[in-house]
C-alpha cells in the first residue's frame, strides 16, 4: 500500500510541472490521475492551477485579438517550435 501511495503522490514541484505542461500538451492518464489527487490535497498547487488557467485564457484572448500589438503575432515559427520542444 505504501508503494502505491508513493507512486500516486506527487511533490509540489512535480505537480506544478504537470500544471504547466497540461496548458500546451495532453497529460497521460497516469499523469492526470496523480495531478488530480495532488490538487485535491494541496491548496497551494490548486491556487497555482487556477492562476495558470487564468493566465492562459488571457494570453489566448490577447493573442487572438486582431487589435493586439503586431509583435505578439509575429513570433517566428522556428522560435515557437523551439519553445514548445523545450517544454516537453
Amino acid at each position: 500500500m505504501k508503494k502505491l501511495m508513493n507512486f500516486i503522490m506527487l511533490s509540489c514541484k512535480k505537480a506544478s510541472g504537470l500544471i504547466v505542461k497540461r496548458e500546451s500538451f495532453d497529460l497521460s492518464p497516469v499523469e492526470k490521475m496523480r495531478l488530480y489527487f495532488h490538487l485535491m490535497m494541496c491548496d497551494a498547487c490548486s491556487a497555482f492551477s487556477k492562476q495558470s488557467k487564468m493566465i492562459q485564457q488571457v494570453m489566448e484572448k490577447e493573442y487572438n485579438n486582431p487589435e493586439a500589438a503586431p509583435a505578439t503575432k509575429d513570433i517566428p515559427e522556428n522560435l515557437k517550435e523551439k519553445i514548445l520542444s523545450n517544454l516537453r
